[in-house]
């Protein structure tokens, strides 16, 4: 009804559920003239590795990538292997307005020096993670790479999810303060992103990562596996990419990123 009503011209589609299936078919039965844009997520992970989310993603992608006529990508790399295979793809990151979101960062400081008073992070370097505690995340082999790093830092992990119990048994056998700080949103997240010297994201899956683009706007010196999409926006000058499976390779990253 709504395609029948307004006649557009472009369609924006999500990456390849079943709307996307509906909106094809509607186009060539009814011989419609609109272009049809999907919106895909997909990391370089996804794509080069055959590390899908689901059996489901992998096989509409190939369905649908040839019919769409375009994608909008979050990750170049990924924006270059569909160029490749499908002769199509617009690289289009995740990211906010630097200098609007700048306001809102400076509006949090008065919550970061109540996080350093009450967590007693006064003259001490800060290593942090924001995200849910899930498996994809990888939050077992980084808490095993804080126990090999040599610098002398906190981490502090902000967020929750099913594994959080686990991940604090975990802590209480590292030599190392890390700090479970509980979920938060809005200007409590910006504020710890304030307080962090680095941001880390050692996801083994992730479609993008916007939490690093959030980490980045701070100021924050942000360590990403090279897993996630978001990867794309880390240079020398801003971060450094790592191995999601490599805890002697997080932990080196780890002591590099503290003593710059």
């Amino acid at each position: 009804k709504i395609l029948r009503r307004h006649t557009p011209e472009i369609v924006s589609v999500p990456a390849f559920p079943l709307l996307t299936i509906q909106v094809i078919p509607y186009k060539f039965l009814f011989r419609k003239q609109f272009k049809v844009i999907s919106m895909c997520d997909d990391s370089y992970d996804m794509v080069i590795n055959d590390h899908d989310f689901s059996f489901i993603h992998k096989y509409a992608r190939k369905l649908i990538a040839p019919l769409v006529d375009n994608l909008l990508l979050v990750d170049s790399r990924v924006r270059d292997w569909y160029q490749k295979h499908y002769h199509k793809g617009i690289w289009l990151p995740i990211v906010r307005d630097e200098k609007k979101e700048k306001v809102h960062y400076e509006n949090a400081l008065t919550i970061s020096r109540d996080y350093i008073k009450k967590y007693n992070l006064q003259g001490k370097k800060v290593l942090l993670f924001v995200g849910r505690f899930v498996k994809e995340k990888n939050l077992d082999n980084f808490i095993q790479a804080i126990g090999k790093t040599k610098e002398d830092f906190v981490t502090v992990l902000v967020g929750s999810g099913e594994l959080e119990e686990q991940l604090k048994e975990m802590a209480r056998n590292i030599d190392k303060e890390i700090i479970f700080a509980g979920h938060y949103v809005d200007d409590g997240v910006r504020a710890w992103y304030n307080v962090a010297d680095v941001f880390i994201l050692p996801s083994k899956q992730e479609a993008y990562g916007a939490v690093t683009n959030e980490a980045l706007i701070a100021g924050d010196f942000s360590i990403v596996s090279e897993h996630a999409g978001s990867a794309c926006l880390i240079t020398p000058d801003n971060g450094v990419q790592i191995k999601p499976y490599d805890i002697e390779g997080i932990a080196r990253a780890i002591d590099n990123s503290m003593c710059r």
